[in-house]
C-alpha cells in the first residue's frame, strides 16, 4: 500500500519555500522600483529647471528675432530657423522627386535588371554614410565651386542624407500594392505610365509621405 503520509508532510515545507520566493521577489522588485526612481531624480530636476526658467522666456521674438550683437541682451535664433526651413527646403527638392523617380525604376521598371541591384546596393550603403563625409562632398561640390558658404550647400549635404531613406521606403512601399490591382489594370488596357501614375503611387502615397518624414 502507498504511504500518503510523505507528501501531506512535505506541504509545509513546500509553502515555506514558496513564501521565500515571494519574500524575495517583492524586496528585489522594491529594490528595482528604488532604484529607477533615485536614477530619474536628475532627470526629473533637469526637466523642472528648464520648464520654470526656460518656460518663462520663450516667446514669438525668439524664434523670429535676429541674435543680439556684442554682449547685448534679448535677441533670438530667427537666422537658425530660417536657415533650417530653406535647407530643408532645398534638400526635399533635390531628394523627394529623383528618390521616388529612382523607387519607380526599382520597383516597376528594371527590378532585377543590374542597374536596379547596384542602385539598391548603393542606396543601402548611403544609409550608414556618417553625415562628416556628406558636408565634405559638399564643401567639394558646392563650397569650392561657388566659393562662398551657402544654403544650398547644406541642402545638398542634407539631400545625399535623405535620397537613400526616400528610395528604400518608397521602393518598397510600391512593393506592397497588390499585384492584382495592377493586373487588373493592365487587364482594362492601361499602359505601364497609367499603372504607375494612378495605381502604384496613389496607393503607396501614405508609406512615400512616411518615409519622406523620416527622412527630412
Amino acid at each position: 500500500m502507498t504511504d500518503l503520509s510523505t507528501p501531506v508532510a512535505a506541504l509545509p515545507s513546500l509553502q515555506r519555500k514558496l513564501e521565500g520566493r515571494a519574500l524575495r521577489s517583492l524586496v528585489l522588485t522594491s529594490l528595482a522600483w528604488f532604484a529607477a526612481l533615485v536614477a530619474s531624480v536628475p532627470l526629473i530636476s533637469v526637466l523642472y529647471m528648464l520648464i520654470t526658467r526656460g518656460g518663462a522666456r520663450l516667446s514669438l521674438e525668439v524664434f523670429t528675432e535676429l541674435p543680439p550683437t556684442g554682449f547685448e541682451m534679448g535677441g533670438g535664433f530667427g537666422n537658425a530657423m530660417a536657415g533650417t526651413f530653406v535647407m530643408v527646403g532645398i534638400a526635399a527638392a533635390i531628394a523627394v522627386p529623383v528618390g521616388i523617380l529612382a523607387a519607380v525604376f526599382l520597383a516597376e521598371l528594371g527590378p532585377e535588371s543590374k542597374l536596379a541591384n547596384a542602385a539598391r546596393f548603393a542606396a543601402k550603403m548611403l544609409t550608414g554614410l556618417p553625415s562628416i563625409l556628406a558636408g565634405v562632398f559638399a564643401y567639394a561640390l558646392v563650397v569650392m565651386t561657388t566659393g562662398t558658404y551657402s544654403a544650398p550647400a547644406g541642402g545638398v549635404a542634407l539631400a545625399v542624407l535623405m535620397l537613400p531613406i526616400v528610395v528604400l521606403t518608397a521602393e518598397e512601399s510600391m512593393k506592397m500594392v497588390p499585384k492584382i490591382m495592377k493586373d487588373a489594370a493592365y487587364g482594362m488596357g492601361c499602359t505601364r505610365a497609367q499603372v504607375i501614375c494612378k495605381i502604384v503611387l496613389p496607393t503607396g502615397l501614405p508609406a512615400i509621405l512616411t518615409g519622406v518624414m523620416l527622412a527630412v
